[in-house]
């Protein structure tokens, strides 16, 4: 694959897991899983980023403050500790133990607030693929 390609299979894949966290947000339930679809799309914009910027890929991690590190994201320090929360998305969703806890966790009000954060996060990020 080129590196358009690449880029391209990136962003479209977060594109349609942006959709899927919003459909699900949306639907008023299950805000726990919506807030890690949240997580999954901005993984893989990052990594998109990452590989427009240079030309390689990322490594298989999913931590969004180091991916946007090693992608070269300039961030106040507000929006890495928010991608720090962002990134505990996807560990709550995926074990038992922290299931339950961001279940209870993961509520309107909770979900209200991170979908907020997480869309001015992703349209910072979908600004430098205009640079």
């Amino acid at each position: 694959m080129t590196q358009e390609e690449v880029v391209a299979f990136w962003k479209e894949t977060s594109d349609k897991d942006w959709e899927f966290s919003q459909e699900i947000y949306a639907g008023g339930k299950r805000y726990d899983y919506g807030l890690f679809f949240v997580h999954l799309s901005l993984e893989k914009l990052l990594k998109a980023l990452h590989y427009h910027r240079k030309d390689s890929h990322p490594l298989a991690i999913h931590d969004l403050v180091e991916l946007a590190k090693r992608a070269e994201v300039e961030m106040s320090q507000s929006q890495l500790s928010d991608l720090k929360e962002i990134s505990s998305f996807n560990l709550s969703a995926r074990y038992d133990d922290y299931k339950k806890n961001f279940y209870k966790k993961a509520n309107k009000e909770y979900a209200d607030v991170w979908i907020q954060k997480a869309t001015e996060i992703r349209t910072l990020l979908i600004s430098y693929f205009a640079v």
